[in-house]
Order: C-alpha cells, then structure tokens, then sequence
C-alpha cells in the first residue's frame, strides 16, 4: 500500500496499492469499490470536502481528479518537477 485517504464523514478510506485504488468502508469494515487502472505510484491522496472526488499525486509529479461515484479518473495535472506537492481539492467556484 502506498497511500490511505479517509473522507471527510469518516465513512471511506481509500487506499492505493498495484495500480487500484480500493475504496473500503469503515463501518462495516468490506471493500466497496475499487478504481482499477490509471494508479500507479500514487505518495498521497486526499477527498473533497464532499467526499465525490478523490484527488491522487503520484511519485512521477502528476496529480489526477478521480470521480468516486464514476471510478474513473476525471482530470490529469501533470506537475513537473518538485521536491513535493501539496494536493487539495476546494468545491464551488470561488
């Protein structure tokens, strides 16, 4: 496992290990959902304060938008080069 992600409610942790991002829930302790494909090498993971998306920074500095509901990635930021990077996902438009 390379990084773990809890939502905001405390209801879904996710976790990122061999390319999948599992999404597990905490109560009842089972796994339910997985996003397969598209994560690899993930350091750091972080919900929107609604818990809908999931943001993901990988070890090679691109960071992806993943759509929890639609398990699939919406967005791909491609970050260059850094000692590290912060990820956080703010709603609305302001």
């Amino acid at each position: 496992m390379s990084a773990l992600a809890l939502s905001p409610d405390n209801g879904v942790l996710a976790t990122a290990s061999r390319g999948n991002i599992s999404l597990w829930d905490v109560r009842e302790r089972r796994e339910v959902g997985r996003i397969t494909g598209g994560a690899d090498g993930i350091q750091k993971m972080i919900f929107s304060d609604d818990g809908q998306y999931l943001a993901s920074l990988t070890f090679n500095n691109v960071a992806k938008i993943w759509d929890i509901k639609a398990r699939r990635a919406i967005k791909m930021l491609p970050l260059g080069w850094s000692r590290s990077h912060s990820v956080r996902i703010r709603n609305g438009s302001s």
